[in-house]
């Protein structure tokens, strides 16, 4: 995989087309030029099976090149899409925005909360929270590398 330098030792993302094999529950499986790539996703409530579909073509970027020889799926790349559901809601409701979302779940002193199709975020637990109830929030910040946006109930 070629890398460029950038201030430090980061290095740069190389995006690449992929097209779709397979898509289960917790992963995404690619064809990258005739090479195996996977995404794996970690925790979330991304619903990947109305995401993405069997053949088609996805911009991903390289996370990293594996040893094919060393793991059971004959990966060759573990990829990410270069555009999720988060970033699209992010560049239609930028930070300040005010906007409703739909409490999903209640853990504790923390809530889920469902802002559009595949878009969630965790909050602290509002007063008279209910599971389906609608709140109105207001976006605070929005991190393009782990992918999340934060948000404060407005009471």
């Amino acid at each position: 995989m070629k890398t460029k330098k950038i201030q430090g030792n980061r290095p740069q993302r190389q995006t690449v087309s992929a097209i779709v094999k397979k898509v289960k529950d917790d992963r995404i499986l690619f064809n990258i030029h005739g090479l195996n790539a996977a995404w794996f996703v970690h925790g979330g409530k991304l619903n990947l099976h109305t995401l993405y579909k069997k053949g088609e073509e996805v911009a991903v970027n390289i996370i990293k090149q594996c040893n094919y020889r060393q793991n059971a799926s004959r990966l060759s790349y573990i990829v990410i899409p270069e555009l999720l559901p988060v970033d699209v809601y992010a560049q239609t409701h930028p930070i300040g925005t005010t906007t409703s979302g739909t409490i999903d779940s209640i853990n504790g002193s923390t809530m889920s909360v469902m802002l559009a199709e595949n878009v969630f975020c965790i909050t602290r637990r509002c007063r008279n929270a209910r599971t389906g109830k609608t709140v109105s929030c207001k976006i605070e910040k929005y991190n393009s590398n782990q992918r999340y946006i934060s948000i404060r109930v407005l009471e």
